[in-house]
């Protein structure tokens, strides 16, 4: 999984750089962006891993980060009225 975010990425090879500009360019909601654009996009963006179940985001957090998953699935759930969660993708 690709996670974006307010933060710098952090120390990466000039490899791993291209290697995530080359991932993003592959992604359909990218492909508007010019060159510059999407790489200054990758340089804070990070491969990261979630394990199962893991909590991601919960309605309320501050939206400073997004995530693109590029293998599994991801279960996208809201509390109803009674406090449950309710799958909605």
């Amino acid at each position: 999984m690709l996670e974006g975010g307010s933060g710098a990425a952090g120390e990466r090879s000039r490899e791993q750089e291209q290697a995530i500009v080359a991932m993003a360019r592959s992604i359909r909601f990218f492909l508007s962006l010019d060159s510059a654009d999407c790489a200054a996009l990758c340089e804070r963006m990070a491969w990261t891993e979630a394990p199962a179940n893991q909590l991601l985001i919960r309605t309320g957090d501050i939206a400073d980060r997004f995530y693109v998953v590029l293998r599994g699935n991801l279960q996208v759930t809201v509390d109803s009225e009674t406090g449950a969660a309710v799958a909605t993708a």
